[in-house]
């Protein structure tokens, strides 16, 4: 069974209106740049693919592979990419799609 804090700090950093906010939890938390966080999120987007939610499967696919960057390459490097203006605008696109439709999942009556 998964640590209940462990998916709440995810979900905290998941649902981050900002990358400079969810770069705040993952300071205060950096458990869940682990594997263990890895671990969690890949269960829940296999369960979202078997119920046919590609849109937040695909969503937390996003945000399980930011964090499986920060371990590799950095915490630093990760955010600097994704809040520079220089960068792809594809990027931060994609990111801010994978957040709006994180916070339309949590979003009661939707």
């Amino acid at each position: 069974m998964p640590d209940r804090r462990l998916a709440r700090w995810l979900e905290k950093f998941m649902a981050a209106r900002t990358w400079e906010r969810s770069l705040r939890v993952l300071e205060r938390h950096p458990e869940i740049a682990g594997e263990e966080a890895e671990a969690l999120l890949s269960q829940l987007i296999a369960s979202a693919r078997r119920s046919g939610d590609h849109e937040i499967a695909d969503m937390w696919d996003y945000y399980r592979t930011v964090l499986h960057r920060c371990r590799m390459l950095g915490r630093d490097r990760v955010f600097d990419e994704l809040t520079s203006g220089e960068n792809d605008g594809s990027l931060i696109a994609l990111a801010n799609d994978a957040a709006a439709a994180y916070r339309r999942y949590r979003s009661p009556g939707t």
